[in-house]
């Protein structure tokens, strides 16, 4: 039987026995591959030498080494020995019993497995084990290395050994040697692994079976009536039929057709009939070389065809592969998102909404079809819209993700917060085309972070409010006193500091108790804070008694009169004081005014205003006394002065 290994499991080697690692075959298998591949060459040589005797002792056709090669191809590198055994054990055999003497049949066969080792081993260095002659960059690679170099090693050995015997052939000879072992090889090689691998058995299936056998039987009909007259020059004439077959039944059938057109040309030719009987004087040896050119472009022309048909096939299959691929990844992508919880959205980057999950019925109570009508932006609330448009924008100008939040008006009327992540989707030309998003409702979420953040600022409120007056604290205060500085700093800008105390409070809370205290405080508080009109003036309760007020960008007249309104205000109030001079309850003020420069500091603006208002205290109380953040403009009072104004 032919050498044939067991069919390869998708994903495993082409030649490692299925269900067996590597090296794992058992010896009698390989042993019953080389008998097989013995049988089969034995008769191929034979056919072979008994070719050379009547086309002037040169097969003008050698199949014997095509057949070994592509055996070697097929099989695992651990077989080569037993299979080169059998090969070459056919050849010298066959060689032996058709009459060829046993040390010129040791030379030949010496010849033959040079040619087919060098063959296999530079296919399998340079295509791997099992090529695939049909691939056209493999093909190429076939035919340097076996047809072109290992043919033209073996016929330099083969004319070395030739020449060491009497009545050496002339070149002649050796050049039919080179084209028959060429050409033998060119056509079996691809036949045998045609065979080794079932790739013709589709053709014979039923499906393909009566197309199969009318186009190779047409075809060697074709021939059979070419070969077999000579009359007509017709030797041309199967080209453009044994192109159709090729493109019809592919590179397995194209093999076939050369296969038959060699067969048929030579019988036809060996008996004296075909086209090349029209050459007037040309002896049988030429007429043979003529054959093999012939031949040899039948198959280069099937071959390459073949290639190429088989070519657009695999590109013809992988497109087809793709689309069912992509008809899957279509399908399953309907299937997730239209039973994600999320909200799926494709969306063109000039705003048309190719496709919607129906989740946003449940998310937002619109349907589909709602949402997919070209005015859903409206929905978008209008605070939010501009930064709505400036995402696809971004993504238009390369972005490839954005994030972002917005309010989206539900069916009912309410508003929804959604959080929407886009990713970009690029076409072909890697040109931006359409956006696809992941919605999600997050308004709980919305909802407890803005509460969260109000929480936070009325923390934020509480920690830096006086908790008697509701006017700022000292800690507010000092932080509002550095930042209007340095502000004033940069913009070349006046400052003006009021320091305020409720005239003898103590007095006042010994009489009229604590309470009392405290709403007068409070009362105060209230008179200061609406005397100053500007949302940057700050107010602040600077400790027990005493109120700061923070004016920016103000000259000391116009401190001055913020000043006298408040002093104005509390006096008339009138509430009762009689511990104090003018029976009611009053305040001193001082005024202190600075531009900041390196001369100048808070500190120096804070402690000369502070003096400021000693010195109201000592002249008099109910009145308002200005200084200067300069220390050469401060009347320093002394600890007598300063106790007497208490």
């Amino acid at each position: 039987m032919p050498f044939r290994p067991p069919p390869t499991p998708a994903g495993q080697p082409a030649g490692m026995p299925v269900g067996r690692p590597p090296g794992a075959r058992p010896a009698w298998l390989a042993a019953r591959q080389s008998a097989g591949l013995f049988a089969v060459v034995l008769a191929a040589a034979a056919i072979g030498v008994a070719l050379s005797r009547t086309t002037g002792g040169i097969a003008a056709l050698w199949l014997a080494n095509g057949l070994t090669i592509a055996a070697l191809l097929q099989g695992e590198r651990a077989q080569w020995p037993a299979l080169l055994a059998g090969g070459l054990a056919g050849i010298l055999l066959a060689d032996v019993a058709m009459g060829i003497g046993v040390p010129a049949s040791l030379g030949y066969v010496a010849s033959n497995g040079v040619e087919i080792v060098t063959a296999a081993a530079l296919l399998r260095w340079r295509l791997g084990g099992a090529p695939d002659l049909t691939a056209p960059r493999n093909l190429a690679a076939f035919v340097l290395a076996g047809p072109l170099a290992a043919a033209a090693i073996s016929a330099a050995l083969t004319g070395a050994l030739l020449a060491a015997l009497p009545d050496a052939p002339g070149l002649p000879i050796l050049g039919r040697w080179y084209v028959g072992h060429a050409l033998g090889m060119a056509v079996m090689v691809p036949l045998g692994l045609m065979v080794l691998r079932r790739e013709a058995v589709p053709l014979f299936a039923t499906p393909l079976l009566a197309r199969t056998l009318a186009l190779l039987g047409g075809y060697a009909a074709l021939l059979a009536v070419i070969f077999t007259q000579a009359r007509l020059p017709l030797l041309f004439v199967p080209f453009p039929a044994l192109l159709v077959v090729v493109a019809v039944l592919g590179a397995a059938g194209g093999t076939l057709a050369v296969l038959l057109t060699a067969g048929i040309a030579l019988v036809g030719t060996l008996l004296d009939h075909g086209p090349l009987m029209l050459m007037p004087g040309a002896t049988l040896p030429q007429r043979v070389g003529l054959l093999q050119l012939f031949i040899v472009m039948a198959a280069a022309m099937a071959f390459a065809v073949g290639a190429i048909v088989q070519e657009r096939r695999r590109l013809t299959q992988m497109l087809v592969d793709q689309h069912a691929r992509l008809a899957g990844s279509e399908r399953l992508y309907r299937l997730l998102a239209d039973h994600a919880s999320d909200i799926i959205s494709r969306i063109r980057l000039d705003g048309t909404r190719l496709y919607i999950s129906p989740s946003v019925e449940e998310v937002l109570g619109w349907s589909v079809e709602e949402m997919m009508r070209p005015d859903w932006q409206k929905n978008v609330h209008p605070d939010d819209l501009e930064r709505f448009t400036s995402v696809r924008e971004a993504l238009r100008n390369g972005a490839e993700q954005m994030r972002n939040t917005y309010r989206f008006r539900r069916k009912n009327g309410e508003w929804a917060w959604i959080e929407g992540r886009l990713s970009v989707v690029r076409g072909a030309d890697g040109q931006p085309v359409e956006s696809v998003g992941v919605l999600r409702d997050v308004t709980r979420q919305k909802e407890t972070e803005l509460a969260l953040e109000l929480a936070m600022m009325e923390l934020a409120e509480q920690a830096a409010t006086d908790g008697l007056t509701g006017l700022a604290n000292r800690r507010r205060f000092d932080e509002a006193l550095e930042r209007e500085w340095r502000r004033a700093a940069r913009a070349g800008e006046t400052v003006a500091l009021l320091m305020i105390d409720a005239d003898h409070f103590k007095a006042f809370n010994d009489r009229h108790g604590h309470q009392a205290g405290d709403d007068c405080l409070r009362i105060i508080a209230d008179c200061i804070a609406a005397s100053i009109r500007r949302p940057h003036d700050l107010a602040a309760r600077y400790g027990g008694e005493e109120f700061a007020v923070i004016l920016p960008a103000t000259v000391e007249a116009g401190a001055a009169r913020i000043a006298g309104r408040i002093c104005t205000a509390v006096s008339e109030l009138n509430l009762a004081h009689a511990g104090a001079g003018a029976g009611h309850v009053t305040v001193s003020i001082g005024l202190a005014c600075a531009t900041p420069g390196s001369e100048t500091t808070p500190a120096a603006l804070l402690e000369s205003a502070d003096q400021a208002l000693y010195a109201a205290k000592a002249g008099g109380r109910n009145r308002v006394e200005p200084g200067s953040a300069a220390p050469q403009r401060v009347v320093a009072l002394s600890p007598a002065a300063r106790r007497a104004a208490s």
